[in-house]
């Protein structure tokens, strides 16, 4: 084991990433400060199938160094978790949902910054045990993480390289913005969506989503996102990560918002902030219904 990894981020994607690494490459799983410390046993089931142990550290311990770090944390705690992987490591592959991400490693971030898709899914049940779902690890051809990936427990046929990942980003991060929002909505699985009569609000909303796309690769990424979806509303199971989010929610503290990455995902195209957003006024709705539920999931008012 002579390669060493941080893979900052606890939750699903970054645990089931620590279990597929973490017999063949010298890996820690960085969780927040009281997530504890210690090599522990973690399991993965379902699509993917091992129990390893997993070396788990907090993000403010001392020494944290190595030559490249995975980055797997929620697209709103990016920017507090990016100084930190900044000073540990001197290359990220980061692997968060949404766009806008890049203002949190500055200027030069593509010298620093590898950009990976996953349309593979995961669902992290009592803090060691993770179910996967089928998919897809996208990567550049040339980048770390596609030697990273290759040397650990993913089938070889899910590792997907490419030259350029703007389209592929810009893909996934339609696909998202309408399964994410509309599954945490309804309570459904990507697979239900279609049978419960919502494939033409699917089509309405990705339509306005491509408006946000740069108009160089609109068209082939709307292509690429149509095949996408229709491929999750057909055979995939899991339920989406906002829907798990707000599943998860605590009500201990009646005041607090439950986080989601809508501001990142269907809010970034609702809001303008997109390089060429216009007028969506289906993502707007439901980016404010997800605003409503963030507030309400956790016992209080609904965000103004």
């Amino acid at each position: 084991m002579s390669e060493t990894v941080l893979i900052w981020g606890d939750g699903s994607l970054g645990s089931a990433l620590a279990v597929c690494l973490s017999q063949r490459v010298d890996c820690s799983l960085v969780g927040p400060p009281g997530s504890g410390r210690g090599r522990k046993p973690m399991e993965l089931s379902g699509w993917l199938d091992a129990i390893v142990p997993v070396r788990r550290v907090e993000s403010g311990d001392a020494g944290l160094s190595s030559p490249v770090s995975i980055v797997a944390v929620k697209a709103y705690d990016l920017e507090e978790v990016a100084p930190l992987v900044r000073r540990a490591s001197p290359l990220a592959a980061v692997l968060c949902n949404g766009m806008g991400l890049e203002r949190s490693w500055g200027d030069d971030w593509d010298e620093r910054v590898e950009p990976c898709v996953v349309t593979a899914g995961f669902r992290l049940l009592h803090g060691s045990r993770v179910v996967s779902y089928p998919g897809d690890f996208h990567v550049a051809a040339k980048g770390r993480m596609h030697d990273l990936l290759g040397d650990s427990l993913l089938p070889s046929s899910s590792i997907l390289a490419h030259d350029d990942m703007s389209v592929i980003r810009w893909t996934k991060w339609m696909v998202n913005s309408v399964i994410n929002p509309l599954g945490a909505l309804t309570g459904l699985a990507n697979n239900m969506l279609r049978e419960a009569g919502l494939e033409e609000v699917c089509l309405l909303m990705l339509e306005e989503l491509s408006l946000s796309v740069p108009r160089s690769f609109r068209s082939s990424a709307r292509c690429d996102a149509r095949r996408m979806l229709d491929g999750l509303l057909t055979e995939s199971g899991n339920r989406c990560s906002m829907l798990q989010d707000l599943a998860g929610a605590g009500r201990e503290s009646p005041e607090a918002v439950v986080r989601t990455e809508i501001d990142f995902l269907t809010g970034y195209s609702a809001s303008g902030a997109g390089p060429s957003a216009e007028h969506a006024p289906m993502c707007r709705l439901v980016s404010d219904l997800i605003r409503a539920l963030e507030r309400t999931a956790a016992g209080g008012p609904p965000r103004a």
